[in-house]
């Protein structure tokens, strides 16, 4: 059963914000401008909760919740796809340890982005490449920290390099240069044929925290787009959702000057 939105108590917000040691340069000068432009209307009027109470997201409209009790995730708290089940909204928690708060207070928000994407890439080691670095923005005054990345080499197939010909270095067939973090691959454009697509899953994450905790908002593809304008509309319906996080740290206007 869903449960219906209670507002964060206000002195929740005070306590996160006042004193904060991750407010450093980058973080004061965070500007209020998302990214991407967030959907209208995308939105359910629904929330989903945090097990602690201390988070509130509104979720996208029609999607599913999903009971991951069943087949419990590490760290992740909830989860909501689209009736295709071509996508997901993940939300989960960062584990506060000892040696990331030190890591926060050296090096402020940045620090989550690390954390995350060292935890995704151990469980696909090799596989995973940052598609968009680090960003730190406000959305209503509350700060976050966003970054992107895809699966590498998803769903396609290699084509032995060419011998180089030319000063272009690719001879004078047409070919597909994929860039990968592995290094790069070679494609021949004919032998791929006009049908055949790079299907790619690429993937957005928001993080912040509530002062106690570090929290991270996903849109993950579950299935590759065959268009990359979808990529842009998923990363668009992940900033709806982040506007309307409740509980997020604040940054205060005394501190920014």
């Amino acid at each position: 059963m869903l449960r219906t939105h209670h507002s964060i108590p206000l002195l929740l917000l005070v306590a996160c914000c006042s004193g904060c040691a991750l407010f450093g340069k980058a973080e004061k000068e965070a500007r209020p401008t998302t990214p991407y432009q967030p959907l209208v209307n995308a939105l359910d009027e629904e929330y989903l909760h945090s097990p602690a109470g201390d988070v509130a997201v509104r979720y996208p409209n029609g999607w599913l919740h999903v009971d991951i009790s069943t087949i419990p995730m590490q760290n992740v708290l909830e989860v909501y796809t689209d009736p295709e089940r071509a996508r997901a909204l993940v939300l989960a928690e960062l584990p506060a340890t000892a040696e990331l708060r030190r890591s926060v207070e050296r090096d402020g928000m940045a620090a989550l982005v690390n954390q995350s994407y060292q935890m995704k890439s151990a469980k696909l080691s090799g596989r995973l490449e940052i598609t968009r670095p680090a960003e730190i923005y406000t959305v209503n005054g509350k700060l976050f920290v966003s970054y992107e990345y895809g699966l590498d080499w998803d769903n396609t197939r290699e084509i032995q390099k060419p011998e180089i010909k030319d000063s272009n270095g690719l001879g004078s067939k047409p070919y597909t240069v994929l860039i990968g973090s592995s290094g790069y691959r070679v494609y021949d454009s004919a032998e791929l044929g006009p049908h055949s697509h790079f299907h790619r899953k690429e993937n957005r994450v928001a993080l912040f925290t509530t002062g106690a905790k570090f929290y991270e908002l996903a849109l993950i593809e579950l299935t590759a787009p065959t268009r990359p304008s979808d990529h842009i509309l998923n990363f668009r319906l992940l900033e709806s959702v982040v506007a309307s996080v409740e509980g997020a740290a604040e940054v205060n206007e005394k501190e920014e000057r």
